[in-house]
């Protein structure tokens, strides 16, 4: 009976991983994640039980002497062969635990991809947008002025939009280069 109830749950723990298989990759949220934890733990105690119960069945089937427990020859037989069966189902609990591992590792991957894909899109703005700021800053108002008066640097607007223009386009490309922009 034991072997029968321990088949039926990890029959229904492999059903239940499969219907997070199904579920979207790009439908991962926080409450997915968790319930998949807490179904892990679920399985690992699973898995705890009948390894203790498979241990059990070894300590019978591996007594020397059996016969002062009232097992004969016949009872050994049937030992063995629920051994065998929770040595089975002990390994398929195993491989399923591994399964939804796999899983909620795939889940956590891909958001840490995406997240990844956002921080890359970050540090073009941010690289992009200090090249006028820094230009700004170092030049000021230190600008030739309209009527011809210099107060520091003989550059005009158009040079400085010119400079700035140029230097954001080539971070563009350097970025383009590196695989960040596709």
């Amino acid at each position: 009976m034991k072997i029968n109830d321990y088949g039926k749950i990890v029959h229904e723990i492999e059903s239940k991983i499969n219907e997070f298989e199904r579920i979207p990759i790009d439908k991962t949220s926080p409450e997915f994640l968790h319930k998949t934890f807490l179904f892990k733990k679920e399985i690992q105690q699973v898995s705890d039980n009948l390894w203790h119960f498979h241990q059990v069945l070894d300590q019978i089937i591996n007594k020397e002497d059996l016969l002062h427990l009232g097992i004969d020859d016949t009872h050994r037989r049937n030992f063995n062969s629920l051994h065998s069966e929770s040595k089975y189902i002990c390994g398929t609990a195993r491989n399923v635990r591994e399964s939804l591992s796999s899983l909620i590792e795939l889940h956590i991957n891909t958001v840490s991809y995406d997240l990844n894909r956002v921080m890359k899109v970050i540090a073009v703005i941010t690289c992009l947008a200090i090249i006028p700021s820094v230009i700004g800053g170092l030049l000021g108002v230190n600008l030739v002025t309209e009527s011809g008066n210099s107060i520091g640097f003989q550059l005009y607007i158009p040079e400085i939009v010119f400079l700035v223009c140029s230097s954001m386009l080539l971070g563009l490309y350097a970025f383009y280069k590196m695989g960040w922009l596709r």
